[in-house]
């Protein structure tokens, strides 16, 4: 990405690379000056909202984050995985009714996505918790486990079927398989400080040696 800006300083894509790189070394304010350039080089661009939101949750930026991935599901608005984030930080700022009808979308919009891509375990993953949070707990469970059916090492699909777990106050199994999801490489890096289906295991000691782990003093 920085070759391609030598390149071409105007490659909106480049500058969301970029982006992403810095969130990752927790350099929020220089990721977010990237993710600026490249929303106004492309308005358009899905990926420059999509990752800034990410980023402007990993830093605390709920406000922020809620008005970008909506943002990034007007860019793209068959997406669910933007309307289905936008849901989680509308949860950790308390918003319930917001957050009521923005789970609902990203579950009608997951079962679209899903007629067509049936075997995508991602989708499953990350509708598992708008589920849960709608009241559908046994269908909530169905997901959780079908995304691990196709899935059973994916990293991101176990960090999500831990978020899920936890929500529906499995707790010892929520704690299992978030192990299991850092022993299988997921970066969540801040994220998980900010992740409200964790709330439930907040004081949990457990929990709290797992984010001491795996975040950065």
């Amino acid at each position: 990405s920085a070759h391609a800006l030598k390149l071409d300083p105007n490659l909106a894509e480049a500058h969301v690379a970029i982006g992403q790189a810095l969130a990752i070394q927790r350099q929020f304010k220089d990721a977010a000056a990237e993710f600026e350039r490249a929303i106004e080089l492309d308005p358009t661009l899905y990926d420059a909202y999509y990752f800034y939101a990410r980023s402007s949750f990993e830093a605390g930026d709920l406000e922020k984050a809620v008005q970008l991935f909506e943002k990034a599901h007007r860019s793209r608005p068959e997406d669910y995985q933007a309307m289905a984030l936008r849901a989680l930080a509308l949860h950790e700022l308390g918003r319930a009714d917001e957050m009521r009808e923005a789970d609902q979308q990203a579950v009608d919009l997951i079962n679209k996505y899903l007629e067509l891509n049936p075997n995508e375990a991602r989708a499953y993953s990350l509708g598992a918790s708008p589920l849960a949070r709608l009241g559908e707990s046994k269908h909530s469970m169905q997901w959780s486990e079908q995304a691990m059916a196709l899935a059973p090492n994916d990293p991101v699909v176990l960090y999500n079927a831990a978020c899920n777990l936890a929500q529906l106050g499995e707790h010892d199994r929520a704690l299992d398989g978030l192990e299991r999801s850092i022993e299988a490489g997921v970066s969540v890096g801040d994220w998980i400080k900010h992740d409200p289906d964790f709330e439930s295991l907040r004081d949990h000691p457990r929990f709290q040696a797992i984010v001491k782990r795996i975040t950065p003093s």
